[in-house]
């Protein structure tokens, strides 16, 4: 199952990295705290049943929006569902569930016999390396690449970012992309980078270097191997189905 194994599960959401929900890019740091359920493969249809629940109840109570993902290659029996913190600090505040005591205990129940495993994670964006997508609307599809730093090259890679690849993705008109990196619950050099897209034939095409000559992709990537120990790619699916933007976004 290599990155989505239990303890690395949450990576997605990045992303998760910029909830659907959200049209424009913060000035400052933000979290995306993400859920990651395996469902299992005879309980499918209720899983969903359920979270379509718990989403009319949620909306019902004016609760902040949140995001479902799903894997599309891969381990596509996984959902993650992301919310957005402006700040640690929201984690102090009492969680009251949406549903009356005894509905509520007998959806828990009920959810929990339609999950295999689950984990927890949040991730700290950094929209200062974003590059803001030129739709507010939900992107069809979430191309995300995990790249695991190498211990002590974290402030390398940094300046990578800054100084060399955004400027060469910008450069070459890229748009909806962004950066993340694992703040509590996983691998802290773990970082995964978001690239919002419409559908397949986006990802078949030039990608976002398009301008850019062999000869410029091999110099750019030339400190890569000297940063990063391990990279994947994995691409999600959009479940606008189950999710859903608060009444102030």
């Amino acid at each position: 199952m290599g990155l989505l194994a239990i303890g690395s599960l949450l990576l997605t959401t990045m992303t998760l990295l910029a909830p659907i929900s959200a049209g424009a890019q913060d000035e400052e740091r933000s979290f995306s705290d993400i859920r990651t359920v395996r469902i299992k493969p005879s309980k499918y249809q209720e899983f969903i049943e359920l979270q379509t629940t718990f989403r009319d109840a949620l909306q019902a109570d004016d609760r902040p929006g949140r995001d479902v993902w799903q894997e599309v290659r891969g381990d596509v029996g996984v959902m993650h569902l992301v919310n957005r913190l402006d700040s640690l600090a929201e984690l102090d505040e009492q969680w009251v569930p949406p549903l009356e005591e005894d509905a509520w205990a007998e959806w828990v129940e009920a959810i929990n016999g339609t999950i295999d495993s689950s984990a927890r994670m949040i991730l700290r964006r950094h929209p200062e390396y974003s590059i803001p997508s030129d739709e507010s609307s939900a992107p069809a599809l979430l191309v995300l690449r995990y790249t695991t730093v190498a211990p002590g090259k974290s402030d390398v890679y940094h300046g990578w970012i800054e100084n060399q690849l955004l400027p060469a993705l910008k450069a070459g008109g890229a748009s909806g992309v962004s950066f993340a990196h694992v703040a509590l619950g996983g691998d802290s050099n773990l970082w995964v980078t978001a690239t919002r897209v419409a559908n397949w034939t986006e990802i078949d095409g030039p990608g976002q270097l398009p301008a850019i000559s062999e000869e410029e992709r091999a110099d750019l990537f030339a400190p890569y191997g000297d940063m990063v120990t391990k990279s994947e790619v994995r691409i999600l699916r959009c479940r606008a189905d189950l999710s859903y933007a608060s009444a102030d976004e």
